[in-house]
Protein backbone atom coordinates (compact mmCIF):
# COMPACT_ATOMS: atom_id res chain seq x y z
CA UNK A 1 0.00 0.00 0.00
CA UNK A 2 2.96 2.58 1.18
CA UNK A 3 4.43 1.71 -2.34
CA UNK A 4 1.33 2.23 -4.38
CA UNK A 5 0.94 5.80 -2.40
CA UNK A 6 5.34 6.45 -3.29
CA UNK A 7 4.41 5.76 -6.72
CA UNK A 8 1.47 7.82 -7.06
CA UNK A 9 2.92 10.75 -5.40
CA UNK A 10 6.15 10.36 -8.19
CA UNK A 11 3.56 10.42 -11.33
CA UNK A 12 2.03 13.40 -9.92
CA UNK A 13 4.99 15.21 -9.04
CA UNK A 14 6.16 14.22 -12.96
CA UNK A 15 3.00 15.29 -15.02
CA UNK A 16 2.78 18.97 -12.72
CA UNK A 17 6.25 19.56 -13.77
CA UNK A 18 7.07 22.57 -15.58
CA UNK A 19 9.47 20.41 -18.01
CA UNK A 20 6.75 17.63 -18.44
CA UNK A 21 4.31 20.01 -19.03
CA UNK A 22 6.49 21.72 -22.31
CA UNK A 23 7.07 17.66 -23.75
CA UNK A 24 2.70 17.60 -23.88
CA UNK A 25 2.71 20.88 -25.02
CA UNK A 26 3.10 21.74 -28.72
CA UNK A 27 5.59 24.05 -28.87
CA UNK A 28 4.59 27.66 -29.37
CA UNK A 29 7.90 29.33 -29.86
CA UNK A 30 10.00 29.60 -33.55
CA UNK A 31 12.57 26.61 -33.08
CA UNK A 32 15.92 26.07 -35.16
CA UNK A 33 16.64 22.08 -36.92
CA UNK A 34 19.58 21.20 -38.71
CA UNK A 35 18.95 17.78 -40.10
CA UNK A 36 22.50 17.89 -41.91
CA UNK A 37 25.10 20.12 -41.63
CA UNK A 38 25.11 23.91 -43.31
CA UNK A 39 20.92 23.41 -43.25
CA UNK A 40 19.20 24.81 -41.50
CA UNK A 41 14.99 24.93 -40.83
CA UNK A 42 13.04 27.29 -39.14
CA UNK A 43 9.35 26.73 -37.73
CA UNK A 44 7.56 29.76 -37.09
CA UNK A 45 4.41 28.51 -35.57
CA UNK A 46 1.08 29.45 -37.22
CA UNK A 47 -0.61 30.00 -33.53
CA UNK A 48 -1.92 34.06 -33.60
CA UNK A 49 1.45 34.76 -31.85
CA UNK A 50 3.61 36.08 -34.79
CA UNK A 51 3.22 38.26 -37.78
CA UNK A 52 5.06 37.63 -40.99
CA UNK A 53 5.24 40.52 -42.81
CA UNK A 54 7.17 41.66 -46.12
CA UNK A 55 9.46 44.54 -45.10
CA UNK A 56 10.91 47.32 -48.31
CA UNK A 57 14.06 49.58 -48.01
CA UNK A 58 14.62 52.89 -49.73
CA UNK A 59 18.16 52.27 -50.16
CA UNK A 60 20.14 48.85 -49.72
CA UNK A 61 20.33 47.94 -46.37
CA UNK A 62 21.84 44.14 -44.67
CA UNK A 63 19.20 41.82 -42.71
CA UNK A 64 21.36 42.65 -39.70
CA UNK A 65 20.38 46.16 -39.87
CA UNK A 66 16.79 45.61 -40.15
CA UNK A 67 16.98 42.94 -37.52
CA UNK A 68 17.84 45.60 -35.38
CA UNK A 69 15.93 48.20 -36.84
CA UNK A 70 12.80 46.50 -36.51
CA UNK A 71 13.01 45.01 -33.59
CA UNK A 72 11.82 41.44 -35.18
CA UNK A 73 12.33 37.81 -33.51
CA UNK A 74 13.13 37.01 -37.18
CA UNK A 75 14.04 38.49 -41.01
CA UNK A 76 14.75 36.60 -43.69
CA UNK A 77 16.07 37.71 -47.50
CA UNK A 78 13.43 38.19 -49.49
CA UNK A 79 12.83 39.18 -53.03
CA UNK A 80 14.90 40.32 -55.79
CA UNK A 81 16.82 43.52 -57.05
CA UNK A 82 19.01 45.46 -59.03
CA UNK A 83 22.11 46.15 -57.15
CA UNK A 84 22.86 48.50 -59.72
CA UNK A 85 20.03 51.03 -59.42
CA UNK A 86 18.79 49.55 -56.14
CA UNK A 87 15.12 49.05 -57.95
CA UNK A 88 13.36 45.77 -57.07
CA UNK A 89 12.98 43.15 -59.55
CA UNK A 90 10.04 41.50 -57.66
CA UNK A 91 6.42 42.62 -57.11
CA UNK A 92 5.81 42.81 -53.13
CA UNK A 93 3.03 43.95 -51.43
CA UNK A 94 2.12 44.75 -47.61
CA UNK A 95 -1.04 45.54 -46.29
CA UNK A 96 -2.75 44.92 -49.57
CA UNK A 97 -0.86 47.94 -51.10
CA UNK A 98 1.88 47.40 -53.60
CA UNK A 99 5.22 48.57 -52.02
CA UNK A 100 7.35 47.32 -54.80
CA UNK A 101 6.70 47.16 -58.70
CA UNK A 102 9.09 45.62 -60.77
CA UNK A 103 7.44 47.89 -63.99
CA UNK A 104 9.21 51.05 -62.32
CA UNK A 105 12.95 49.33 -63.03
CA UNK A 106 14.08 50.47 -66.51
CA UNK A 107 16.90 48.03 -66.38
CA UNK A 108 13.82 45.24 -67.47
CA UNK A 109 11.66 47.44 -69.29
CA UNK A 110 14.20 49.05 -71.61
CA UNK A 111 16.01 46.53 -71.77
CA UNK A 112 15.61 44.75 -75.59
CA UNK A 113 16.97 41.28 -74.62
CA UNK A 114 14.95 41.19 -72.04
CA UNK A 115 11.24 42.60 -73.05
CA UNK A 116 10.64 39.27 -74.45
CA UNK A 117 10.61 37.64 -71.80
CA UNK A 118 8.81 40.05 -68.99
CA UNK A 119 5.63 37.91 -69.08
CA UNK A 120 7.46 35.29 -67.53
CA UNK A 121 9.22 37.51 -65.04
CA UNK A 122 6.20 39.02 -63.95
CA UNK A 123 4.78 35.78 -63.39
CA UNK A 124 7.52 34.68 -60.77
CA UNK A 125 6.72 32.59 -58.30
CA UNK A 126 5.04 34.47 -55.20
CA UNK A 127 4.57 33.14 -51.38
CA UNK A 128 1.25 35.03 -50.17
CA UNK A 129 -0.35 35.62 -46.51
CA UNK A 130 -3.85 35.23 -47.01
CA UNK A 131 -6.76 35.81 -44.32
CA UNK A 132 -9.60 33.69 -44.40
CA UNK A 133 -12.38 35.15 -42.00
CA UNK A 134 -9.99 35.64 -39.25
CA UNK A 135 -7.89 33.28 -39.85
CA UNK A 136 -3.76 34.06 -41.38
CA UNK A 137 -3.18 31.51 -44.26
CA UNK A 138 0.12 30.85 -46.04
CA UNK A 139 0.56 29.99 -49.73
CA UNK A 140 2.67 29.85 -52.59
CA UNK A 141 1.14 30.11 -56.18
CA UNK A 142 1.84 32.08 -58.92
CA UNK A 143 0.45 35.65 -59.25
CA UNK A 144 -2.17 35.11 -61.99
CA UNK A 145 -3.45 32.44 -60.10
CA UNK A 146 -7.02 33.26 -58.06
CA UNK A 147 -7.42 33.29 -54.61
CA UNK A 148 -10.83 31.53 -53.03
CA UNK A 149 -14.08 34.17 -52.40
CA UNK A 150 -13.30 33.82 -48.75
CA UNK A 151 -9.61 34.57 -48.83
CA UNK A 152 -7.63 37.78 -49.13
CA UNK A 153 -4.14 38.73 -49.96
CA UNK A 154 -2.79 40.60 -47.12
CA UNK A 155 0.71 40.30 -47.81
CA UNK A 156 2.80 39.17 -51.34
CA UNK A 157 6.47 38.53 -52.23
CA UNK A 158 7.57 37.68 -55.54
CA UNK A 159 10.86 35.49 -55.79
CA UNK A 160 11.50 32.01 -57.74
CA UNK A 161 11.35 29.87 -58.57
CA UNK A 162 8.48 27.80 -57.26
CA UNK A 163 10.11 24.82 -56.07
CA UNK A 164 7.85 22.45 -55.09
CA UNK A 165 5.18 21.03 -55.78
CA UNK A 166 6.41 21.53 -59.46
CA UNK A 167 9.71 23.31 -60.73
CA UNK A 168 9.48 24.71 -64.36
CA UNK A 169 13.16 27.42 -64.62
CA UNK A 170 11.87 27.63 -67.67
CA UNK A 171 8.61 28.75 -67.26
CA UNK A 172 9.69 31.55 -64.82
CA UNK A 173 12.79 32.75 -66.90
CA UNK A 174 15.41 31.56 -64.74
CA UNK A 175 17.03 29.81 -67.77
CA UNK A 176 16.73 30.37 -71.26
CA UNK A 177 17.58 27.54 -74.04
CA UNK A 178 17.89 27.48 -77.58
CA UNK A 179 16.50 25.36 -80.81
CA UNK A 180 18.57 22.63 -79.82
CA UNK A 181 17.60 22.56 -75.99
CA UNK A 182 20.84 23.76 -74.93
CA UNK A 183 20.88 26.10 -72.16
CA UNK A 184 22.28 29.64 -72.83
CA UNK A 185 21.35 31.85 -70.08
CA UNK A 186 20.94 31.14 -66.69
CA UNK A 187 19.85 33.40 -63.49
CA UNK A 188 19.97 33.06 -60.05
CA UNK A 189 22.79 30.32 -60.44
CA UNK A 190 19.96 27.93 -60.42
CA UNK A 191 21.71 24.68 -61.24
CA UNK A 192 25.26 25.92 -59.16
CA UNK A 193 25.67 24.25 -55.48
CA UNK A 194 25.19 28.18 -53.89
CA UNK A 195 23.92 29.24 -50.35
CA UNK A 196 19.80 29.29 -50.75
CA UNK A 197 16.70 30.95 -49.09
CA UNK A 198 13.80 29.41 -49.25
CA UNK A 199 10.52 29.16 -47.81
CA UNK A 200 8.48 25.99 -47.49
CA UNK A 201 4.44 24.58 -46.36
CA UNK A 202 3.98 21.09 -45.08
CA UNK A 203 0.50 19.22 -45.61
CA UNK A 204 -1.77 19.34 -42.88
CA UNK A 205 -0.30 21.92 -40.83
CA UNK A 206 -0.41 26.01 -40.53
CA UNK A 207 2.94 26.39 -39.85
CA UNK A 208 5.59 28.20 -41.99
CA UNK A 209 9.22 27.00 -42.34
CA UNK A 210 12.37 28.71 -43.70
CA UNK A 211 15.34 26.80 -44.87
CA UNK A 212 18.81 28.13 -45.37
CA UNK A 213 21.01 26.55 -47.11
CA UNK A 214 24.49 28.09 -46.08
CA UNK A 215 27.67 28.01 -47.94
CA UNK A 216 29.21 24.91 -45.63
CA UNK A 217 26.38 23.13 -47.28
CA UNK A 218 25.37 24.68 -50.85
CA UNK A 219 23.07 23.32 -53.13
CA UNK A 220 21.86 23.51 -56.93
CA UNK A 221 17.79 23.97 -56.78
CA UNK A 222 17.71 20.37 -58.42
CA UNK A 223 19.58 18.95 -55.11
CA UNK A 224 17.71 21.17 -53.17
CA UNK A 225 14.09 19.90 -53.89
CA UNK A 226 15.20 16.85 -53.56
CA UNK A 227 16.23 18.06 -49.96
CA UNK A 228 12.98 19.38 -49.67
CA UNK A 229 10.97 16.43 -50.36
CA UNK A 230 12.71 13.95 -48.20
CA UNK A 231 11.43 16.31 -45.26
CA UNK A 232 7.97 16.22 -46.27
CA UNK A 233 7.46 19.66 -47.68
CA UNK A 234 4.56 20.29 -50.13
CA UNK A 235 5.15 23.90 -51.49
CA UNK A 236 8.25 25.53 -51.38
CA UNK A 237 9.34 28.88 -52.55
CA UNK A 238 13.14 30.12 -53.49
CA UNK A 239 13.98 33.45 -52.31
CA UNK A 240 16.80 35.48 -53.54
CA UNK A 241 20.00 33.24 -52.81
CA UNK A 242 24.07 33.02 -53.38
CA UNK A 243 25.47 36.44 -51.47
CA UNK A 244 22.26 37.85 -50.33
CA UNK A 245 21.47 34.78 -48.03
CA UNK A 246 20.84 35.88 -44.66
CA UNK A 247 19.10 35.42 -41.81
CA UNK A 248 19.27 36.66 -38.36
CA UNK A 249 17.09 34.93 -35.15
CA UNK A 250 18.54 35.80 -31.70
CA UNK A 251 21.85 35.51 -31.53
CA UNK A 252 21.59 33.56 -34.63
CA UNK A 253 23.35 34.77 -37.85
CA UNK A 254 24.44 33.22 -41.26
CA UNK A 255 25.20 35.25 -44.16
CA UNK A 256 26.78 33.91 -47.07
CA UNK A 257 28.24 36.93 -48.52
CA UNK A 258 31.98 37.51 -47.85
CA UNK A 259 33.17 39.35 -44.57
CA UNK A 260 30.58 41.23 -44.21
CA UNK A 261 26.34 40.92 -45.17
CA UNK A 262 25.40 42.29 -48.21
CA UNK A 263 23.18 45.06 -48.46
CA UNK A 264 19.51 43.94 -49.93
CA UNK A 265 16.42 45.27 -50.50
CA UNK A 266 13.66 43.28 -49.49
CA UNK A 267 12.57 40.93 -46.65
CA UNK A 268 10.59 38.70 -44.70
CA UNK A 269 10.24 39.81 -41.17
CA UNK A 270 8.45 37.70 -38.03
CA UNK A 271 7.48 39.85 -35.27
Amino acid sequence: MKYKIFLSLIIFFIIISPSFGNFLRKNEHITLFEPVKGVYIFKIPNNGQYEVIPYVSSKLITNREVFKKTNSKFVINAGFFDPINQKTTSNIIINQKLEADLKENENLFDNNEILPYLSKISNRGEFRIKKVKNNIKYDISYPYEAVEKNETIIHSIQAGPIILPVMDLEKEFFILKDKNGKIIRESASVLQKRARSVVALKKNTNDLFFIVVSNDNPMSLPQLQRFLISFGFEKALNLDGGPSTSVNFKDFEIYSSHKEPRKLKSFLLVK
